[in-house]
């Protein structure tokens, strides 16, 4: 079959268009500086991974300047109007997505955008508000990229992307923050295969994701957290913890994983990892219990919910808020640090004047809260697809399944919305307890700093690591699961 034939063979079925990146990979330098939008065309994605995959043939050469030019196409791209005008927000551009990837990889760091001042060049923002060039991070870092943009660029074609060994030359830490990077590149039709020996990267996958190969006999999955230890131990891996770490944090979700190596510096050696959920945390933590493990299950204070059962509980912090988010917007320190790091305008010059503002926007959501909370009085005891707390009328949204479930009556509902109501009253003195700081952290940083989103602010502030009290009890318990804390704290 000629070029030309192979190339639209495997246009016509891009599933067969393997691109490979092989474990002996090294940085060159780059042959073309050019920054070219048509490197985002069909024809040119195909060209760019049929180029990457000899080069993965030849030795791994890693075109050092790859990244660059796939990023700075990306976000020219992204900041120009379409013609379909997409006026609904339902899509996303490329270069958000991709973005969001690269911030993931970097945390705490992240890429900045193009400017005027700065259009030809991306570069990497730190914590505390100085740039400097993508070229300046380390060489494990650079390779990452290269490995985000070409998933990106072959997910679009749907393409199936080999990694042999996608931790080699990078920390662990950063292994397993590369695996999650990767997931947004990758359409619903496109796979990827890994080959790996890295628990750091193995732990990022669920049990029945991983697949054990072995001379002697035939693949066999793995099908639980039992099967994934016991594959740690016949191949050699500490059996100490999950990870190549002293301690495993299970959390809800992906901002407690990202927020906590900040926030208790303890975690540091630590492996943390998001399984999404409450009931998800618990049966993590309950499925590792037998194994005499060093590890810690942290979920949100959710209102009605039952705590942690006593076989875990000395192995569990539950928050005194309802998120993460709320510990460190209800502590007077994080407001302190607010107005002491600059990070709030200047029309705000103290704690309490921030405390107004959350007061405030509490109350706003006083609805969404008895709404979540009368969901709770209902779940006990029935399934229903419950209408999100979110938004406008939850309480009407709520009120109208009676209509749509027989189930369900319109009594059970009242009374399960005069109950929550109750609830509210009750918890006047701390509705932390029942407001979920995600649900206002975004009006507030905009009303009251310069960042344009909550997250970003919150990362500030963690960044400056305050001692607030809700994170005490972690504090504690970490130092005393980490061998090596123990061992200072006993000297």
């Amino acid at each position: 079959m000629s070029a030309m034939q192979n190339r639209q063979f495997l246009q016509q079925y891009p599933s067969l268009s393997l691109v490979y990146l092989p474990a002996e990979r090294r940085l060159v330098q780059p042959r073309s500086m050019e920054i070219d939008l048509n490197k985002l065309s069909d024809d040119a994605s195909f060209r760019a991974l049929a180029e990457a995959r000899n080069s993965g043939l030849s030795s791994g050469q890693l075109d050092d300047r790859e990244f660059e030019q796939y990023a700075i196409a990306l976000c020219i791209q992204g900041t120009l109007p379409s013609e379909a005008g997409d006026d609904d927000g339902a899509s996303r551009s490329r270069w958000e997505q991709f973005k969001e990837s690269v911030d993931d990889l970097l945390f705490p760091k992240a890429l900045a955008p193009l400017t005027r001042e700065h259009s030809n060049e991306l570069r990497v923002s730190l914590p505390d508000g100085s740039f400097h060039p993508v070229s300046q991070l380390s060489s494990g870092e650079r390779q990452a990229l290269i490995i985000i943009s070409r998933v990106f660029r072959a997910g679009e074609g749907q393409s199936l992307i080999a990694i042999d060994e996608p931790d080699a030359y990078l920390h662990p830490s950063l292994s397993s923050r590369l695996m999650l990077a990767l997931r947004p590149g990758l359409q619903d039709s496109s796979r990827m295969i890994v080959a790996t020996h890295s628990p750091a990267i193995l732990d990022s996958l669920s049990p029945d994701s991983i697949l054990k190969l072995s001379h002697d006999s035939a693949p066999v999955i793995t099908q639980s957290e039992g099967d994934r230890l016991r594959l740690y131990r016949d191949a050699g891996f500490r059996a100490s913890a999950l990870t190549q770490s002293d301690l495993l944090v299970i959390t809800e979700g992906a901002f407690d994983s990202t927020m906590l190596p900040q926030l208790v510096p303890e975690l540091g050696v630590a492996s943390i990892t998001a399984v999404g959920g409450r009931d998800q945390v618990l049966k993590t933590v309950q499925s590792l219990a037998p194994y005499d493990l060093p590890v810690i299950g942290i979920v949100d204070g959710d209102v009605l919910a039952d705590e942690p059962g006593v076989e875990i509980g000395e192995s569990c912090i539950v928050w005194p808020a309802a998120d993460l988010e709320g510990v460190i917007l209800s502590d007077d320190t994080a407001l302190q640090e607010m107005i002491d790091g600059r990070l709030s305008k200047s029309s705000y010059g103290d704690a309490h004047s921030l405390r107004e503002v959350l007061d405030r926007l509490l109350l706003e959501f006083r609805e969404s809260a008895i709404s979540e909370a009368a969901q709770r009085v209902l779940r006990r005891s029935l399934r229903v697809a419950w209408p999100s707390p979110r938004g406008d009328d939850p309480i009407g949204r709520l009120r109208h399944l009676s209509g749509a479930s027989t189930s369900l009556s319109a009594e059970a509902i009242e009374a399960a919305i005069s109950d929550a109501a109750a609830l509210w009253e009750a918890s006047s003195s701390n509705l932390w307890k029942m407001v979920r700081g995600k649900w206002l952290v975004n009006r507030f940083a905009v009303e009251v700093s310069n960042f344009n989103n909550g997250e970003s602010l919150l990362q500030a502030v963690a960044a400056r690591q305050p001692a607030l009290s809700g994170i005490s009890p972690l504090r504690v318990l970490a130092s005393s699961r980490i061998p090596a804390v123990k061992q200072l704290t006993a000297d």
